[in-house]
């Protein structure tokens, strides 16, 4: 078996043990002297740590994949674990925990521990080509510009060149039906809610009330918009 395994700076290794530790890690070593140093593991998942003074965790460039079987199961227990040892929940800052993002390629969330080192956890689609559902809108003019806001946001996490892009959807927006509004609007909710911009959810509370949508639909939808409204 082949295997890599990759090993992060920290400010203080029992610290960033502790954390590890509240998100359901075990610990099979910890060193404290005279060479500070660590090392947490996560079912097959391995990471070690050592101690950089000069480290500043908002400069922290570091960065891993995690492939996992089921991402849901994973982020829920991360969240759960992290409820339960009373951290808060962040998108922001350190330590921080993305929502469940879905690209063509694959499902994955993102978290940065307390050192700025980062994670992108994530299961690869089976097939890279199946339709998703919050990717693609009917109207055909706007199609392929809609796709490229979807992978900015959910995909490259650029949400700055998203919001660029927005402009140009909205205004075509009123040839838009129900369903392509609903999942415009939750995109731009969400570009705006990441970079602590205004926003208004009065237009996509108004077509979901509405009911012009399949339940089918209206159900994904209204799931998507807690997700978001739930992230602080």
């Amino acid at each position: 078996m082949n295997i890599a395994i990759p090993v992060f700076p920290c400010l203080n290794i029992k610290e960033q043990v502790e954390f590890y530790k509240n998100l359901g890690f075990e610990v099979p070593l910890l060193i404290t002297n005279p060479y500070p140093y660590a090392v947490v593991t996560y079912e097959e998942v391995e990471i070690n740590f050592y101690v950089l003074k000069s480290l500043k965790p908002q400069e922290n460039s570091n960065v891993c994949i995690i492939k996992v079987d089921d991402v849901d199961i994973v982020h829920a227990k991360f969240i759960n674990n992290l409820k339960n040892n009373l951290l808060k929940i962040s998108s922001k800052g350190f330590p921080r925990i993305s929502k469940i993002r879905v690209s063509k390629e694959d499902k994955r969330f993102t978290i940065s521990d307390i050192n700025g080192n980062t994670f992108f956890v994530l299961t690869p689609h089976i097939n890279s080509s199946m339709p998703l559902f919050f990717r693609t809108i009917e109207n055909t003019t706007s199609a392929n510009d809609f796709k490229l806001l979807y992978d900015l946001v959910y995909s490259k996490e650029d949400n700055l060149a998203a919001m660029k892009l927005l402009p140009r959807l909205i205004e075509r927006i009123k040839d838009f039906n129900d369903l392509d509004k609903a999942k415009f609007f939750l995109i731009e909710i969400e570009i705006k809610k990441q970079l602590n911009l205004l926003y208004d959810d009065k237009m996509f509370l108004k077509i979901i009330n509405n009911k012009t949508i399949q339940a089918d639909d209206l159900k994904q939808l209204t799931k998507k918009y807690e997700e978001i409204m739930w992230t602080e």
